[in-house]
């Protein structure tokens, strides 16, 4: 990986992106872009894998593709450890947010 490049292209090639999801004002167009987002897997997988229930065929498989927990259970589960994990999540995509631009205010959002 070319990391010197990276770091030196920083959030540039998010951009268009990040500015075509500023500006969406309807949920017409939300759907447009979620439709445009599937290719890369940003919201939804689709892909073809082997049946869990039959190895010898091969099935059609959707998959969420926008949580960065590893599963829902991650974002509803009670209890201290997982109220201390959503808190450490929140802190680092706020930090993310801050270093795509946002001022820390922005960045923190409503939550």
């Amino acid at each position: 990986m070319d990391e010197k490049g990276a770091d030196e292209l920083g959030a540039t090639p998010l951009k268009n992106r990040l500015e075509t999801i500023e500006s969406l004002g309807s949920k017409v167009e939300l759907a447009d872009l979620a439709a445009d987002m599937v290719f890369p897997g940003a919201l939804f997988r689709f892909r073809s894998d082997h049946d869990y229930g039959d190895s010898t065929q091969v099935i059609a498989e959707a998959d969420q593709g926008g949580l960065d927990l590893p599963d829902r259970d991650y974002y509803v589960q009670e209890g201290a450890k997982s109220e201390d994990l959503r808190k450490a999540y929140f802190a680092h995509m706020k930090k993310m947010f801050e270093l795509l631009g946002d001022k820390p205010e922005a960045a923190a959002g409503a939550h």
